[in-house]
């Protein structure tokens, strides 16, 4: 599953590498837009395959 950017944000934290385990509602990684953290969970339980951004990789709106 793809998860996805419910803001336009750059990310500011990553929380999970690719193997990791996540479960439903974990945090994977944080979002910062005009000095407001917004964190970004996993809405299922599954496995990381890949990690598509990087600390600082600005995130438009829907991206992955």
């Amino acid at each position: 599953m793809l998860v996805q950017a419910p803001l336009s944000a750059s990310v500011w934290q990553i929380d999970v590498a690719p193997g990791d385990r996540v479960t439903a509602g974990q945090r994977l990684l944080t979002l910062e837009a005009m000095k407001m953290e917004t964190p970004l969970e996993s809405p299922v339980d599954g496995h990381v395959l890949e990690v598509l951004v990087g600390p600082g990789t600005r995130s438009p709106l829907g991206s992955g």
